[in-house]
């Protein structure tokens, strides 16, 4: 397997013009919603604790899941849900793979692409030219321990945002509309502008599953 300079970028003017390149991502696909609007309102409305580990006590955690549980039990059919799966993403890729009549692919993953991309080369070693992971998820923690794996998530999340607030301020508004704005004006604004978009889907009244 080839060497890949991580510090050029991943699609160079060179790759793009002797490779053909696809984007494939979960984020436009049709949405799985187990839960109604007003139950998704009222959980976007939620204070959450940053202090605890999931943003709740755990009581809590447990209930909200076993309702979110219930909700996909009761508004997806058993088959629908058992498809959802990461083998099964791993298999569309290469679905698309075959379409576009390649026999093998280079992968860069991101975020969950570093768990897709692992299980595609283990259901189809045989495809893989080159495969790259970008920060790769620690699912052994992801499965094992999910509050603590989204706790961590979340700290290194709020780091790299405080990271990049300091960096605007530095630079100014000249370069950075941030530059002047207070970085807790802009975590009120974002947890409001995200209970108002629950809200809103509130009142256009879509049911759960759609």
């Amino acid at each position: 397997m080839g060497k890949w300079n991580l510090s050029e970028p991943v699609l160079t003017p060179a790759r793009a013009a002797t490779a053909r390149t696809l984007s494939f991502a979960v984020g436009g696909s049709q949405a799985v919603r187990c839960l109604t609007d007003k139950q998704r309102a009222d959980a976007a409305g939620t204070a959450f604790d940053p202090a605890v580990p999931g943003g709740k006590p755990l009581p809590r955690l447990l209930t909200d899941t076993a309702v979110f549980t219930d909700g996909c039990v009761r508004h997806r059919s058993k088959e629908f849900l058992a498809s959802l799966s990461t083998d099964n993403v791993a298999r569309d890729i290469d679905q698309v793979r075959s379409a576009l009549g390649e026999d093998k692919i280079t992968y860069y993953g991101l975020s969950y692409g570093t768990v897709v991309g692992p299980m595609y080369a283990t259901l189809f070693p045989h495809r893989v030219r080159q495969l790259v992971l970008d920060a790769p998820v620690d699912t052994d923690l992801w499965f094992g321990d999910s509050l603590t794996f989204l706790n961590d998530v979340a700290v290194a999340s709020e780091r790299t945002l405080n990271a990049w607030f300091k960096t605007c301020r530095a630079e100014g508004t000249a370069v950075c509309p941030f530059g002047a704005r207070p970085a807790g004006g802009v975590r009120h604004t974002d947890r409001h502008a995200g209970s108002e978009a629950a809200e809103d889907g509130t009142r256009q009244g879509r049911p759960p599953g759609r």
